[in-house]
């Protein structure tokens, strides 16, 4: 008789609300491929700066769990942390290869997923995200923007950006994209679509307006709102330019799939990402890198 290996399997996660929904789209997906598996989703606030569960929701579909983890770190304190994890890893690399763990940064696809797996230890953005998958978080999200947000003024001759800065303007191993990358784009835009507004929404808006002002019309919108009404609102523009963070991915992914005829434009170093994302799901060429 064929076992039926019902166990749970984690989810484990880092990052922002971008890298939730990562998560979230690959419990999706394990849930479709196995149903009668427990799915255990864990938040972990420990990375390059300290984040915060996002997606408290999602508790009546998953078992959720929190892990206040997040340490900040010296160099020294990471020269000693990686020592000690020189066992940790050769231990992490032999369950790997036998699939009980998938602990991969590059891919985690759900063909990797055995019924054995008992945890899974990565980013998940470069996965693939099929359409069903897409079409099922947005069912569940349209729960949320009617309970958070009061209505979304969406002309369709709306441009939307969202320039992410925040930590990124004091982080040393990661960097925002430069005023000179983005403000062309926006000119091209403004220049060959007709566009009636156009909003930013950013994590600095002090900073955005000095580094965008010289880019965009004096009458630009900026807003400060939290990281849901940021994928919320702009995801209902027809046209979008977004930067380096996997909230733009999603604003695009949701953008697509929502709005008739719409187009966005994404740094190259996002490539990776939509490359996987848009397989047979959305039109190449409206999603352009600059």
């Amino acid at each position: 008789m064929k076992k039926n290996f019902s166990y749970k399997v984690s989810v484990h996660c880092w990052g922002g609300l971008g890298s939730q929904l990562f998560a979230w789209a690959l419990a999706e997906q394990i849930l479709i491929k196995y149903p009668k598996k427990r799915i255990q989703i864990i938040l972990h606030t420990g990375g390059v700066t300290k984040r915060l569960p996002e997606v408290n929701f999602l508790s009546a579909r998953f078992e959720l769990v929190y892990k206040n983890d997040y340490v900040k770190r010296s160099a020294n304190t990471d020269f000693l942390h990686s020592k000690k994890l020189n066992f940790k890893n050769g231990l992490k690399m032999l369950l790997d290869a036998l699939r009980i763990i998938n602990s991969s940064d590059k891919s985690t696809s759900i063909s990797q997923i055995k019924p054995w797996t008992r945890s899974l230890r990565g980013h998940y953005s470069n996965n693939d995200v099929p359409q069903l998958i897409i079409e099922r978080m947005k069912l569940r999200i349209n729960e949320i923007e009617a309970n958070t947000t009061k209505g979304i003024d969406k002309p369709s001759s709306t441009l939307g950006v969202h320039y992410r800065l925040g930590d990124l303007l004091h982080l040393e191993n990661k960097s925002f994209i430069a005023p000179k990358e983005i403000g062309p784009v926006v000119k091209h835009v403004l220049m060959s679509k007709q566009i009636d507004r156009v909003v930013v929404y950013s994590d600095a808006i002090h900073e955005s307006k000095k580094f965008l002002q010289s880019y965009l019309p004096a009458d630009t919108e900026y807003f400060d709102s939290s990281i849901w009404d940021t994928l919320l609102v702009l995801s209902k523009h027809k046209y979008f330019i977004g930067s380096n963070s996997k909230i733009s991915v999603w604003i695009t992914l949701f953008q697509h799939s929502q709005v008739v005829n719409s187009e966005s434009w994404l740094p190259q170093s996002m490539g990776k990402n939509i490359n996987n994302k848009f397989y047979g799901v959305y039109d190449f060429e409206q999603v352009h890198l600059y």
